[in-house]
C-alpha cells in the first residue's frame, strides 16, 4: 500500500516539474504570457511549501534551481538531500521503483 502513495507523490512532483518546464519555455517565446507567468509562481510556491515537504525528502529549493537553467536533467524526487540527480534515461528506467520518503 505505501508503494501506492509513494507512486502518487512522484508523480505529482514530477508533474509540478514538467508544468515548470512548459511555463519556462512559453516565456520565453512569448514574455508576455500571463498564465505561463503565474504557472512559475504558484510551482515555485508548491516547492516551498509544507505540502511538499510532506510528499518528499528531496529539497525543493534545489529542484528550482536545477530547473533555473531552462533544460536541467529531471530530478529524482526520492532522493535524499544530499544526493544528486540521476539522469533523464536512468529516471525513466527506475520511474516505478522511485521512492518517496517522509
Amino acid at each position: 500500500m505505501r508503494d501506492n502513495w509513494e507512486a502518487l507523490a512522484n508523480a505529482i512532483v514530477m508533474k509540478a516539474v514538467d508544468d515548470y518546464r512548459k511555463a519556462r519555455r512559453r516565456v520565453r517565446r512569448m514574455p508576455g504570457q500571463k498564465g505561463a507567468q503565474e504557472m512559475i509562481r504558484e510551482v515555485e510556491r508548491f516547492f516551498s511549501s509544507r505540502w511538499f515537504m510532506a510528499l518528499t525528502d528531496t529539497d525543493g529549493r534545489m529542484i528550482l534551481e536545477q530547473l533555473g537553467g531552462g533544460e536541467a536533467e529531471r530530478p529524482q524526487c526520492g532522493m535524499k538531500r544530499s544526493e544528486s540527480p540521476m539522469s533523464n534515461r536512468a529516471m525513466r528506467a527506475n520511474a516505478s521503483s522511485a521512492t518517496i520518503t517522509n
